[in-house]
This record gives C-alpha cells, sequence and structure tokens, in this order.
C-alpha cells in the first residue's frame, strides 16, 4: 500500500494532521476519542485515503500529547516524514 504513495492518500494524511492540530488548539483538554471522531466525520477522503488520513491523525495526537511543546509544523514533519512507514503499519493491521 505504501511503496508509491498516491496524492489523493498524501492529501488526506495532511488535512487530517491539519485538523487534528486546530482541534487541540482550540480544545486542549478534549479526549484521544472526541477529537479522532471529528476528524473522521470532517476528513471527506474515501478508501485507503481516509485510512492513511486516521492513523496520521492518530500518530500526530500520539505525538502532539507525548510532546506538548512541539510546534504543528515539527508534528506535521514527522508524520509526514514517516508516511510510509505508518501506512506500512495499517497495511499490517
Amino acid at each position: 500500500m505504501a511503496d508509491k504513495i498516491k496524492p489523493q492518500v498524501k492529501l488526506a494524511m495532511v488535512m487530517a494532521v491539519n485538523e487534528v492540530l486546530e482541534y487541540k488548539e482550540k480544545k486542549p483538554y478534549s479526549s484521544t476519542e472526541e477529537i479522532l471522531q471529528y476528524v473522521m466525520r470532517n476528513i471527506k477522503a474515501k478508501g485507503e485515503a481516509k485510512m492513511g488520513a486516521m492513523a496520521a491523525a492518530s500518530h500526530a495526537l500520539s505525538y502532539k500529547e507525548k510532546n506538548p511543546e512541539a510546534k504543528d509544523k515539527e508534528v506535521m514533519q514527522l508524520v509526514m516524514n514517516r508516511s510510509s512507514e505508518i501506512l506500512n503499519s495499517i497495511g499490517k493491521e
């Protein structure tokens, strides 16, 4: 799935990470479940793009919770640099 990431999957991942970061900024005490449900409802991607988006959102949220001082740009770069790894991990689950 992640040997060569399709542009629509990559775009969905970027959008999902952005949604997580914006939601977390607006509602910093929201639960992980609440944030991921919000992203799931608002990302219009389908199929593998949606799966990639949700995996990216989950990774971004996890990283941000462990590193609350991390800047949004850092979180986005980290997730996108690991995009192939993230997509490979969901392919194995």
